[in-house]
């Protein structure tokens, strides 16, 4: 099995560092310092977001990313960057719809931490589908449950980081994030 291919199956296999990254945010490792917003830069892997400042990202185009996931499967209108209440009620339904289409159900606390984003990697009911590999990118569509409601996802494969767009859109938004 060659890279792509290994990365194509493994989705999944990109959240599996993606855990490992976040385990280590929500257990007080340095990833989560912030900096000045001009040092911002994407990155491979998915910190944990709530509406708290420490030890959570709770800004920023990483939140916007996520708040994409909830604008697809529950027509969420407020996707401005800022996990404030409104993304947090949004999560716990989104949990909670998660929970209700799968088996093994995950802690739906308004946290986007490994469980939600493993969860929305995996999703087989409405979630990401594989479209192409252009040699340099992986490239996927989000399909949520809303019907209509796409956006799309390319991870870089020699280090996995994120970008999102939506359908029409012609500039790529990164996965930063501010706090």
């Amino acid at each position: 099995m060659n890279q792509t291919e290994r990365r194509v199956r493994l989705r999944s296999g990109v959240l599996a560092s993606r855990v490992v990254l976040a385990l280590a945010v929500v257990l007080g490792a340095s990833l989560a310092t912030a900096s000045p917003a001009s040092a911002h830069t994407a990155w491979p892997g998915y910190h944990t977001l709530c509406k708290v400042a420490a030890p959570c990202i709770n800004s920023g185009n990483l939140v916007r990313f996520w708040q994409r996931h909830l604008w697809a499967d529950e027509g969420y209108s407020d996707v401005d960057g800022v996990f404030g209440p409104n993304t947090h009620d949004a999560t716990v339904r989104w949990q909670q719809l998660y929970n209700a289409a799968h088996p093994v159900d995950i802690k739906a606390d308004g946290w986007v931490g490994p469980q939600t984003w493993e969860a929305a990697g995996q999703n087989t009911v409405w979630g990401y589908h594989f479209d192409r590999s252009d040699g340099t990118y992986l490239y996927y569509t989000y399909y949520g449950r809303k019907p209509g409601r796409t956006f799309l996802i390319r991870d870089r494969i020699s280090d996995g980081v994120t970008w999102f767009k939506m359908p029409g859109d012609t500039s790529w938004t990164d996965t930063s994030h501010g706090s």
